[in-house]
């Protein structure tokens, strides 16, 4: 059966038109869907029942079911989802400082097959991708949990404590899913859909070279940003194994292309482990690739992770790390850490059952 939630508004569009319905009665659908977040077809007062009967018959409309829900102190709200096939994965809402917005952190696949030595996911290993409704309905589900539990009906019709920004940091390595992430990307972006702009999209990604160049051409708006971890081959290599395929200089160079193609500021994201990567030393070693590229960095503290051995930096050794960029007239931050101790973190996202009816 197809997903709703997998279709953009001119797919459905025609795809109505094709069954014998009106073609403007997917605008209608998708402001019920994603405006006035409607549970079933059979709140969708304005269509007639023949499409509403079509609708239920021929289109999966849930794709999710909401297996786990944990809080942190800091207002991180962790989901943990059971998909159709019993496969389970987890997204998390991140309340904005000084703001009643979310950002909603997804998943792209079920695991990862990229293997990072110091995340979760990695650890777990890869089962399959997500296909783009099931993208779409975890920003569904969590815009839905978000009317029922904190939003009141004021809120609602002014917008307010909705989600803002999105971030495809969750399970999986997006640009080895990339039709779907693309997919997605367009129904959550789009008027008829979620509406969040693209500057407020960002996919993350440990160096998928082929689909940073597809970005730049299909997604030239969305923010990339880059998981690094080390400056030097055989470091990076240890860390992120992928790094074995597309190698630092091969990565500096498609990203000194995205940028000429885009102009626009690339994210690096560096986890900062305990006397791994964190030296004096190394932080030069990150000064030294930059050249050349318009970038923020990152530097997050590593989150323990059960079953790893690393440790995040001292807060001295991170300072120092920081000086050392900053000085070199680079921007960058320390990314607090959010959600740990509900392993909703950086890094942390695992399923932690797997209910397969297969």
């Amino acid at each position: 059966m197809k997903e709703l939630k997998g279709y953009s508004a001119a797919e459905l569009e025609e795809k109505l038109k094709q069954e014998g319905f009106a073609g403007y009665r997917a605008r209608q659908i998708f402001n019920w869907l994603y405006s006035n977040l409607a549970a079933a077809p059979e709140e969708m007062n304005n269509l007639p029942e023949n499409l509403k009967d079509w609708l239920r018959e021929n289109l999966s409309y849930h794709l999710l079911e909401l297996k786990e829900e944990k809080r942190a102190a800091d207002g991180t709200i962790n989901f943990l989802w059971r998909l159709k096939d019993g496969r389970l994965i987890e997204s998390v809402l991140l309340p904005q400082r000084d703001s009643d917005k979310f950002t909603a952190c997804i998943s792209s696949q079920v695991g990862c097959q990229l293997g990072c030595k110091f995340c979760a996911t990695g650890l777990q290993g890869w089962e399959r991708d997500l296909t783009a409704g099931e993208i779409v309905d975890q920003v569904w589900q969590s815009a839905a949990y978000l009317k029922r539990t904190v939003r009141t009906a004021e809120d609602s019709r002014n917008n307010e404590k909705g989600i803002r920004n999105l971030v495809f940091m969750g399970m999986g390595e997006p640009l080895l899913n990339y039709q779907a992430v693309r997919q997605a990307v367009e129904i959550l972006g789009s008027k008829e859909g979620f509406n969040i702009g693209s500057r407020r999209i960002t996919i993350s990604t440990a160096g998928i070279i082929p689909g940073i160049k597809k970005m730049s051409r299909d997604m030239p708006q969305v923010e990339l940003a880059l998981s690094l971890h080390a400056a030097n081959d055989r470091l990076r290599s240890r860390l992120v194994p992928l790094n074995k395929k597309y190698n630092l200089q091969q990565l500096h160079q498609a990203l000194g292309e995205y940028l000429a193609v885009t102009g626009r500021r690339i994210t690096v994201e560096y986890a900062l482990i305990q006397e791994v990567n964190d030296s004096e030393k190394q932080a030069r070693e990150l000064v030294d690739w930059l050249e050349g590229l318009t970038a923020f960095v990152n530097l997050i503290p590593l989150n323990p992770v059960e079953g790893q051995k690393f440790e995040g930096s001292t807060e001295g050794r991170i300072e120092k790390f920081k000086k050392i960029l900053f000085q070199a007239g680079y921007p960058v931050q320390i990314r607090q850490s959010r959600g740990q101790e509900i392993k909703a973190a950086c890094g942390q996202l695992k399923e932690t059952g797997v209910e397969k009816s297969e």
